[in-house]
């Protein structure tokens, strides 16, 4: 899991990209395909509702999802590369996302399917790295 946290001015930009991708997904979707596109859980269809704040290095983003209802301020990594346009949940709110985060990092425990490790470069400084663990 390697994440960039975004400036503000990226989160702008992020979220004109973000609106493209919702659009062409419900240009590109039949009124066949899913009688249920237009409800308010469906994330692709409904990203213009939606904040990114960081981006992986697999083309996708990190996001706060803004919709009406209950999953208001949850937080999902959206993975466009992949094709995951529903969403994967990482936390309820970007509270409960850093603790987490910050909890995986003090026990040594995952996150998700991720492990934190440290390691060190030449200068002695300190990384944290998350590894992908099935």
């Amino acid at each position: 899991m390697q994440h960039r946290l975004c400036g503000v001015a990226d989160i702008a930009t992020m979220y004109e990209a973000l609106v493209e991708v919702g659009e062409d997904f419900v240009h590109t979707e039949s009124p066949d395909d899913d009688e249920d596109s237009d409800d308010d859980e469906d994330l692709a269809a409904r990203l213009h509702l939606c904040v990114p704040f960081a981006l992986p290095d697999d083309g996708g983003f990190a996001l706060v999802d803004h919709r009406p209802g209950p999953t208001y301020g949850h937080v999902y990594e959206l993975g466009i590369g992949s094709g995951d346009l529903d969403g994967t949940l990482w936390a309820t709110s970007l509270t409960a996302l850093f603790r987490a985060l910050s909890d995986a990092v003090e026990t040594g425990t995952p996150f998700l399917h991720y492990w934190p490790t440290t390691t060190k470069d030449e200068s002695g400084r300190a990384h944290l790295e998350w590894q992908i663990q099935p």
